[in-house]
This record gives structure tokens, sequence and C-alpha cells, in this order.
């Protein structure tokens, strides 16, 4: 077969807040959730043998991801023929761009990409192959990644609301060597006095977006994970700083980190800092933009 082929793309969070802890140790958030046009490819292609059981053999040009059961994209792929009963063998391919354990939800795009392709290979209808439904069971980011607009997203990430942003800004991501374990960040939030962690009014921010209203974006680009990452990794901290020394006032810290990000509407006022820490032993720098 000719295989298929799909972007994954990266994201960042321009907001969160965690609203409570639930009974099942998941967290409910609130979030503003945008696209980026940085992202993986994901190739698809059907093997021509017939697999004794539920298989794949996945495959990725970045040799620190696993390519094994714990990979959630091989989760998506295992779920979805699971539910399908599909008893074709596939090759997937990762081409990863979007660094790991960076908060920019990888794992989770790579893991509705593959979705979306077996989605389009099978063109099944049975409602138990629904992607919309099977998404939640894989990540709080993979609905999102399904929608892929700039979305205020809650619950367990599995309510989705797109929301109008009328102008678009270029993205600078900085990641430091150092990444960051989404549980244990979320193990340290629990952990923490809720006084001291801050929250972003979200129909503020929606509102600064929809109007493209500087002072309201800015005031409300607050992370409730900020605190605890930056604990772990004060590095993250130093990043901010910096990028506040660049005069990139309009930034913050993604998911749940390590990668920050700075906005612009003119990609040349985000050249000089990416210049620096491109140029940095121990940093990643990306430019980049939303996908509106």
């Amino acid at each position: 077969m000719i295989p298929i082929v799909i972007q994954a793309n990266a994201k960042i969070n321009l907001a969160l807040n965690i609203i409570k802890k639930r009974s099942d140790n998941y967290h409910e958030l609130d979030m503003i959730s945008i696209p980026l046009k940085l992202h993986d490819t994901i190739e698809l292609s059907r093997i021509k043998e017939t697999a004794n059981k539920f298989s794949a053999h996945l495959y990725c040009d970045n040799p620190n991801i696993e390519c094994d059961e714990t990979n959630t994209a091989y989760q998506a792929f295992s779920l979805y023929q699971e539910k399908c009963k599909i008893k074709d063998l596939f090759k997937i391919f990762i081409y990863k761009r979007i660094p790991i354990q960076a908060g920019l939800g990888g794992g989770s795009s790579d893991a509705a990409a593959v979705l979306k392709a077996l989605n389009q290979f099978t063109k099944c209808k049975n409602e138990i192959c629904n992607i919309n439904k099977l998404a939640p069971s894989l990540g709080a980011d993979v609905p999102f990644f399904l929608t892929n607009k700039p979305s205020r997203v809650k619950g367990f990430g599995d309510i989705i609301e797109p929301i109008n942003i009328t102008t678009s800004y270029y993205v600078l991501l900085v990641k430091p060597k150092e990444g960051l374990s989404t549980v244990e960040v979320y193990d340290l939030f629990d952990q923490m006095d809720k006084k001291k962690i801050q929250k972003s009014n979200i129909d503020e921010l929606i509102t600064g977006l929809k109007d493209n209203n500087y002072e309201l974006i800015k005031k409300n680009l607050i992370n409730a994970l900020y605190y605890p990452a930056s604990q772990k990794l004060p590095v993250i901290k130093d990043i901010l700083t910096k990028l506040e020394e660049f005069n990139l006032p309009l930034n913050g810290m993604s998911g749940s980190g390590s990668a920050c990000f700075a906005l612009s509407e003119k990609k040349s006022n985000l050249k000089k800092a990416y210049k620096y820490f491109y140029s940095l032993p121990g940093y990643s720098a990306f430019l980049t933009e939303f996908v509106l």
C-alpha cells in the first residue's frame, strides 16, 4: 500500500489551571492549547503478511524514543486494532522533531496521528472504532490533537472548545537539555501549598486573544505547573528571566515543562533570543508559529 503520512503538530499551553484531583488520581484541567507548525511526521504502511496477533513494527529516527508497548503511538495502534478487529500487520515510522519531556505534547500528538492514519486506512464506520471516543484513554492531550485547533481544553482533556484568535503569533521554543516527567511534576504539585499557585483568568485570556489585547494576554499567561516544575528544574526560571531580558514579555512554560516559549507578532523580534539559545550548549531552540 502507499504509506499514509500525517503531520503530528506540537502544542503550547498559554494557560493551565488545575481544578482538582479526581478520585482516580487524574487531574481536571482548564487550559488554552495552541497547535504549532513544528511537527513530527507519522508514516503508516501495511505489511503484506497477515499478523498472527495484533501487532505493529514501530520505528523512530530518534534513538532516545522507546519503540515498544510503552510508546503512546504504539498504544494508540494497539487500541484501535483491538477495537476494530484488524489483523493486518503495519509498519509505523516516527520522524521525530518535537523535543521529548518538554510539555509540547509530542507523544500525544503522535498517538493522535496514528489514530487518524488507521481511521483513514480502514474507513471504519463502526462506533466502537470512533477515534474521538478512543482518544481520552490514551492521554489528556490526545483528543486536542484530533481537533488540532486553538482551543479551551477542560476536564481530563476530553472537553474541547475551539477559540477565536484574530492574530497569529510567531513562537520561540527553548528547551534545556533536562526533561521533566509529567507524573513527577503533578505529584509535586499535589504536595504543594495551593496558595502559592497562581491561576489564569481563562475567560480574560480568550478575550485577549480574540481582540489581540496585549495586556490581557500577558496578564494571563499563567501555568499552575510552573511552580513545581521550576522547583524540580530551576533552569526553567532562568530561561524565562532571559526571555524578559530580550524584551519578550509574552512568555511562559508549556504543559509540565521543561520547554518554555515566547510569543511575538514579528518573527524578527524573536531571532536574537533564538540565536542566543541555539548556540548555548545544553539547550535546544526552535522558531515556529501558531496553527490557526
